[in-house]
């Protein structure tokens, strides 16, 4: 089966295989130089970027998630698989979970990092915005440099993939029924965009181990501790404490069953 949605980042070695998810309007690309692990690493193409770039862009998971989940089964039946989001990432690793699970295919963990929970609709609805309110909502995340947004040729050609990876993430509700892997839950501390208590009702979508850190940083913090998300996932799902990183704070640094 040729890969559509991986892209094999070099270096580590096969046993167990991490996948990482990137945040709206990335590509695997941006982890490439930044990912460096044990194991070997995957990041996730979706349809209208890099390789993909002739393809339509999707606007809900539901059109992602089978044949995505088609090359992770791959995977799986090789080894340990964890799945490691950011933002956008988050929900399409949870949904490629659920998906996997009801397949009666084990994932080892998953690593959701700025993303709320999907417990409740997203109190706003930035993909069905206008053209200028919506560049400017997404200016202020930060994380997309401002000439995206000033240069004609460029906003013609990022708006389009940007609203339509925001609708992914903001028209994805999933049934409540829990997965049983662990999750590792994450946020920044500075993050204007992210509720901490919205990011620990990810307990309520587990029946395995649960815990959630805080980073410095923004929406963004993933780009400086993408390899300090993936080792925590990787101790977690092992069944070992999570490591004592510089990064988090004492307060946020812990595992929370929170029943």
């Amino acid at each position: 089966m040729q890969a559509r949605f991986l892209h094999e980042i070099p270096g580590g070695r096969a046993g167990t295989t991490v996948v990482v998810f990137p945040p709206a309007g990335r590509g695997a690309y941006s982890f490439v130089g930044r990912l460096s692990s044990p194991h070997r690493a995957m990041a996730v193409v979706l349809p209208g970027r890099e390789r993909r770039l002739g393809e339509p862009l999707a606007s809900r998971i539901s059109q992602l998630i089978d044949p995505l989940c088609d090359e992770l089964e791959t995977l799986a039946a090789r080894g340990r698989l964890l799945l490691q989001g950011h933002s956008l990432g988050a929900y399409i690793a949870h949904a490629a979970t659920k998906e996997l699970q009801g397949r009666g295919v084990q994932v080892d963990g998953l690593g959701v990092a700025a993303a709320e929970a999907p417990v409740q609709p997203p109190a706003l609805v930035r993909h069905e915005l206008d053209d200028e309110s919506f560049a400017a909502a997404i200016s202020v995340l930060g994380g997309t440099p401002p000439e995206v947004f000033a240069e004609p040729s460029l906003r013609a050609m990022f708006l389009p993939l940007l609203r339509a990876d925001f609708a992914l993430a903001e028209t994805y509700a999933p049934d409540p029924e829990p997965v049983s892997c662990p999750i590792s839950a994450s946020y920044g501390l500075e993050d204007a965009d992210v509720d901490p208590e919205g990011v620990k009702r990810w307990v309520e979508l587990t029946t395995g181990p649960f815990e959630v850190t805080g980073y410095r940083g923004d929406h963004f913090f993933p780009d400086q501790h993408l390899n300090d998300l993936c080792a925590n996932l990787d101790d977690l799902a092992a069944g070992g404490p999570p490591r004592d990183r510089s990064a988090r704070t004492p307060e946020s640094a812990q595992a929370h069953r929170l029943e």
